[in-house]
């Protein structure tokens, strides 16, 4: 088998400073530039957003698991990455474990198209932002300026579940302009996944800019939450035969001849499988409607609670998917001409047993439902 050497041409380009002071304190990491100013690391930005999430999650699966589960993927992703620096700097690459050497093995395609590197770990702040940070990688991919981020992850992700690693970049897009006066419109993310395939993810700038600048501004200018005050005890758990069928039957059937009448959402499935679908989904609605709430009548739209407050209600198979629905309700969220609700009420149900439990209501907090 041929052994391909790839030697990787680097241009540093000269920011006017060396490092930056970096301090860590239990509310994050924030850096120093040189006139003395501090600003928070951008990853402390995005991470303030998913504390909640990362509590519950660590509060399903165990404390010490969540903390066996962090640890390993910290030590791997910092392995990897020091292993990809020094490739991409063309030094002798040191005796490291199997497995990782296996994923810079990995990466060597996506790495390969990789041209001109003009700063790899490089320290970079804005004042536009307020915020700064450290690029993995700036350099030419498939002969773009590009940012380049390297991820590890233990399973597949989708491109709605990382819009955070996409932010980011963005961050250091716009830092990078601001420090050098070169723009950079395209984002690189190379991610190594545990026994899979390797995935690339490229971004334009400019779709994520906006999210970016509500989130920081979500940071420095925390909201309130508002908590419903309603009487919750009797919509915690239904029994689906207790459901109104008529009105269940009915609000299944309106929707379901709304989806078969599309071949984007019909997917070879007949009326009465769909109808079956959404009966699954409009149960909860109609239980809500039994206990007070209102139908919103407005398109695309669900509920509102007895004082007029407009929910969205979704139905899933287990409290293990319950971190998706939220970040796509989320992400639908965060789409501002969408007017999504700041409440949404996720009721589980396995399909086998008629028993329905309700999980939240979940609240937006400014950056994530809660």
């Amino acid at each position: 088998m041929k052994v391909i050497t790839v030697i990787f041409k680097h241009d540093k380009v000269d920011l006017g400073y060396g490092d930056l002071v970096a301090i860590t304190l239990p509310s994050g990491r924030k850096y120093i530039d040189p006139d003395g100013n501090e600003y928070p690391s951008i990853t402390t930005v995005l991470g303030a957003s998913g504390k909640e999430s990362l509590q519950k999650w660590k509060d399903r699966v165990g404390e010490e698991a969540a903390n066996a589960i962090g640890f390993r993927a910290s030590n791997r992703g910092e392995a990897v990455h020091e292993l990809i620096e020094k490739y991409l700097d063309n030094e002798e690459l040191p005796q490291v474990m199997p497995h990782i050497m296996q994923s810079l093995n990995s990466l060597k395609p996506f790495l390969h198209r990789i041209g001109t590197i003009y700063a790899q770990e490089c320290p970079l702040y804005s004042k536009h932002l307020g915020v700064a940070g450290r690029v993995d990688c700036v350099a030419e991919f498939d002969g773009k300026l590009s940012i380049i981020d390297f991820k590890t992850s233990l399973k597949p992700k989708k491109k709605e579940w990382i819009s955070k690693y996409f932010m980011q970049e963005t961050a250091y897009a716009i830092m990078w302009e601001e420090r050098t006066g070169k723009p950079i419109t395209q984002l690189v993310t190379i991610m190594d996944v545990d026994d899979n395939e390797p995935l690339l993810f490229i971004e334009h700038r400019d779709n994520w800019a906006k999210q970016l600048l509500q989130t920081i501004d979500d940071y420095k200018n925390p909201k309130p939450v508002v908590i419903s005050t309603l009487d919750l005890e009797p919509l915690k758990e239904f029994n689906v035969h207790d459901v109104d069928a008529k009105i269940l039957k009915e609000r299944a059937e309106a929707e379901a001849i709304e989806i078969h009448s599309k071949d984007s959402t019909r997917k070879d499935r007949t009326l009465e499988e769909i109808t079956l679908a959404t009966m699954y989904g409009h149960a909860a609605e109609v239980w809500l409607l039994q206990n007070g709430f209102k139908d919103d009548i407005r398109k695309y739209k669900d509920l509102f609670e007895p004082d007029g407050t407009a929910i969205e209600v979704k139905v899933t198979q287990t409290d293990r998917y319950i971190p998706d629905v939220l970040n796509r309700c989320r992400e639908a969220k965060l789409q501002t001409f969408r007017d999504y609700p700041d409440r949404v009420y996720v009721y589980v149900n396995d399909r086998q047993s008629p028993i329905y439990k309700l999980h939240g209501p979940f609240n937006w907090s400014g950056s994530e439902f809660i």
